[in-house]
C-alpha cells in the first residue's frame, strides 16, 4: 500500500520538486521562442497554475514547521535556522 508521502509525490499531488522542475521546463520552452503563440499562451497558463500550487505547498510546509516548533504552551517558539556568527548558540 502506498504511503501518504508517496501519493503526494505522484498523480494529482506532485512534490514541490516535481512542480519546480515542470516550471523550469515550461520556462525553457517559452524562452526558446521556437513555439507558436498558442503554445506559449498554454504554457503561460500552466505555469501560473503550477506557481499557485507551489505557493500553496510552501504555505502548508511553513504551517507544519510552525506547529512543530511551538512551545509546550502553544506559543510560537522562535529558533534560528542558521547559527549566529558571534558564537551565540542560544536558540
Amino acid at each position: 500500500m502506498a504511503t501518504k508521502r508517496q501519493k503526494e509525490q505522484t498523480g494529482d499531488n506532485p512534490s514541490i520538486e516535481a512542480t519546480l522542475l515542470k516550471l523550469e521546463q515550461i520556462l525553457q520552452r517559452m524562452e526558446s521562442e521556437e513555439q507558436p503563440l498558442e503554445a506559449s499562451l498554454a504554457d503561460f497558463e500552466e505555469g501560473i497554475s503550477l506557481t499557485r500550487q507551489a505557493q500553496t505547498m510552501l504555505r502548508e510546509a511553513e504551517q507544519k514547521v510552525q506547529l512543530l516548533t511551538e512551545s509546550s504552551t502553544g506559543e510560537p517558539q522562535a529558533s534560528a535556522l542558521i547559527p549566529a556568527e558571534d558564537g551565540d548558540s542560544e536558540r
